[in-house]
């Protein structure tokens, strides 16, 4: 109580109307939470649970998730595409033990692939141009519609009865 009518006294020795007092404290906040933004946690695990991971990020922003229409893709999730999340590879945080696969992605270039010893699933894949990169599988997340994707590639391998999705960037091969 005494914060407030102290506050008041002042406000109306300065002919200061409550409003800036009000506008003065929503800005400290803004500057607060500026300073100390909410990080943003997301969980995944492999089929069998033995594989457990965290992304822990300071914006959706900073992944991004894409189809991929590459026939090294469609090999990979025995399906007619893939979907990974490309994160920061120092924001992830993985429990368990994968396997790692390492191969040609048809171009030279190393491919590795991480996936559960026990059931399978896949979990990472990072080519050796990734950088400071890697890629989650989208369906190892335990909520996958809060990383929705952003764009397909290598659409010129698409299968035929497969639509475009609508509303992100479609390429015919990586670099376009």
């Amino acid at each position: 109580m005494f914060h407030r009518t102290y506050i008041r006294r002042i406000l109306q020795q300065h002919h200061l109307s409550p409003c800036i007092h009000q506008q003065y404290h929503r800005s400290l906040r803004q500057f607060s939470t500026n300073l100390h933004p909410k990080m943003l946690t997301y969980s995944g695990s492999c089929y069998c649970g033995e594989i457990k991971y965290t992304v822990t990020l300071s914006s959706p922003d900073e992944a991004r998730t894409s189809i991929c229409y590459c026939k090294n893709c469609q090999k990979w999730t025995g399906s007619a595409f893939g979907i990974t999340t490309k994160i920061p590879r120092s924001s992830l945080s993985v429990t368990g033990k994968t396997i790692e696969h390492v191969s040609d992605n048809g171009s030279g270039t190393k491919l590795f692939r991480e996936f559960c010893g026990t059931c399978g699933s896949g979990i990472l894949e990072y080519g050796e141009n990734a950088g400071e990169n890697t890629y989650i599988t989208h369906g190892t997340l335990e909520k996958p519609m809060e990383l929705t994707p952003k764009g397909e590639f290598y659409c010129k391998y698409r299968q035929e009865w497969m639509p475009e999705v609508p509303g992100v960037f479609h390429k015919k091969q990586i670099k376009e």
